[in-house]
């Protein structure tokens, strides 16, 4: 009977080894979660600053297209995507002069 008192009171090494490692394991990924939701804070924030850039760049441009002439959309079309109009004949100058 005396065995079976001195028991009771004691908690094996079994058990305790395995609690802390419980909390180590715990604390390990407490602290990789956090570095995990900075990096992805880094990464939101620069995504909204980019969101707000082509934002900036969409209003400009949708400003450009309301208030632009005729004259504005052919120097674009002819500039930017090499538009001419049918049977015209375009000459580039190739000396670099």
């Amino acid at each position: 009977m005396k065995k079976s008192v001195e028991r009771k009171g004691k908690i094996p090494l079994i058990i305790k080894l395995i609690i802390v490692a419980i909390c180590a394991v715990s604390i390990f990924s407490s602290i990789q979660l956090g570095v995990t939701i900075s990096q992805q804070k880094h990464e939101l924030d620069l995504i909204n600053n980019q969101i707000a850039e082509q934002t900036l760049q969409n209003r400009e441009i949708s400003q450009l297209i309301t208030s632009a002439d005729d004259g504005y959309m052919e120097r674009m079309a002819r500039e930017k995507l090499g538009y001419v109009y049918p049977q015209e004949q375009v000459y580039v100058d190739v000396s670099g002069n």
